[in-house]
């Protein structure tokens, strides 16, 4: 049954219209960008991608709040994929780690889950890794071949941001109130997002030191 939500929402990904989605980018280096905000349905969400618009390629990942593992959609202006139907599809880097997994496939994208967690999984290779090559070997594409320098830092900032989210509050239902909560402040290029998170979270005071209970010699000295 766990795997229904991320099936169901694969779906719901697949059908959304990205252009209404409300991001900000966070870190950004040799093509490859890291972002936060919010979806096409007002979900938060935090995401990395590279795109090359002489070929249309997209390589986009990002992960919603409450979804367990992000989803990788890869996409390109030209394809024609139809509706449904599992696709597989190959990533390799530097030649020695590999991921692969059945995407879906609609219209011009594909979609799927890609866990990050353990040092073989996809962050600890994307973070260290040189070249990733995406392969179709149903034959929708030939390889996509991408530099992976610098994606140490987007990758970092990525984290980064889902650490921030999953800390976050739960946003109430559109057009209600936070309340309690600060409203979004001015940011720079380089901020995180805010999605109207509270304040930077302090310890509170430290209480002054108890006094000592009164000794029950008045305080004279003992000879030991």
């Amino acid at each position: 049954m766990r795997h229904i939500a991320p099936i169901l929402l694969l779906a719901a990904t697949l059908a959304a219209p990205a252009a209404q989605a409300q991001t900000r980018i966070i870190a950004q280096t040799n093509g490859w960008s890291a972002f936060g905000g919010t979806g096409s349905d007002g979900t938060p969400l935090c995401g990395l991608e590279t795109r090359d618009p002489r070929t249309g390629r997209h390589f986009l990942l990002e992960q919603p709040v409450g979804l367990e593992r992000p989803l990788l959609r890869l996409s390109r202006t030209n394809w024609s994929l139809g509706t449904g139907g599992n696709r597989p599809v190959r990533i390799v880097i530097d030649n020695r780690r590999s991921f692969s997994a059945n995407a879906v496939g609609t219209g011009r994208s594909l979609v799927l889950p890609l866990s990050l967690e353990g040092p073989e999984g996809f962050e600890a290779a994307f973070r260290r890794g040189s070249v990733m090559r995406v392969e179709f070997p149903s034959g929708q594409d030939s390889p996509w071949n991408l530099s992976l320098t610098g994606t140490n830092a987007v990758m970092g900032a990525f984290m980064g941001c889902l650490r921030m989210m999953s800390d976050a509050p739960v946003p109430p239902p559109a057009g209600m109130p936070s309340p309690g909560l600060a409203p979004p402040g001015p940011s720079g290029p380089g901020d995180v997002p805010h999605w109207g998170f509270p304040p930077d979270k302090t310890p509170p005071a430290a209480l002054p030191p108890a006094e000592p209970p009164p000794s029950p010699d008045g305080g004279k000295p003992i000879d030991l």
